[in-house]
């Protein structure tokens, strides 16, 4: 008997989670994101306004 995972990537590889967080600066986002990946210490993020005016 063979078993395999299936055509679809593994499930640690396509697990997608976003956060919205209200900042009043670029530079409080990038220090939020900083202390959240020294917790986490693996995979990758990118930063994005959604919200408020365009620097």
């Amino acid at each position: 008997m063979t078993v395999t995972d299936g055509p679809f990537t593994e499930a640690k590889e396509a697990v997608v989670n976003f956060t919205l967080i209200e900042v009043r600066s670029k530079e409080e986002a990038v220090e939020i994101s900083r202390r959240f990946w020294k917790i986490i210490s693996e995979g990758e993020g990118t930063i994005q306004q959604v919200f408020g005016p365009q620097d």
